[in-house]
């Protein structure tokens, strides 16, 4: 039940934020590794969380720039393991494969420790 209202309170947010880089100025940076955005922002939205914001999205720019919001923040490899352990594998990962598997919904996106090269 906890859980449920975590993410309740995460969709809301969402649903408040015209964009996610205000989702990332909103989330409290106390509890995790201010340096590492990519795992405070893991830490702050679950894989159902934007599954759910992204059917919510009627409008397709939206969207897609969405999914360009989470492309950036996996790494931009071009292999796509068999199995993925993230947390092993995060680098074998292509953008595009790793928005499919998280879209899915069968797999559990943990975005790897390091940030993206940039």
């Amino acid at each position: 039940m906890k859980k449920d209202q975590k993410r309740f309170k995460q969709l809301q947010l969402i649903k408040d934020c015209k964009n996610f880089n205000e989702i990332i100025e909103q989330i409290d940076y106390s509890s995790g590794n201010t340096d590492d955005l990519t795992t405070v922002v893991l830490d702050y939205l679950d894989k159902q969380t934007v599954l759910l914001y992204y059917e919510s999205l009627i409008d397709s720019q939206k969207q897609s720039s969405l999914l360009e919001w989470m492309s950036e923040m996996f790494w931009k490899t071009e292999e796509l393991p068999d199995t993925v352990d993230i947390k092993q594998q995060a680098s074998n990962l292509s953008i595009a494969a790793a928005i499919d598997i998280l879209l899915s919904g069968e797999t559990l996106i943990v975005f790897n420790d390091g940030a993206p090269g940039q």
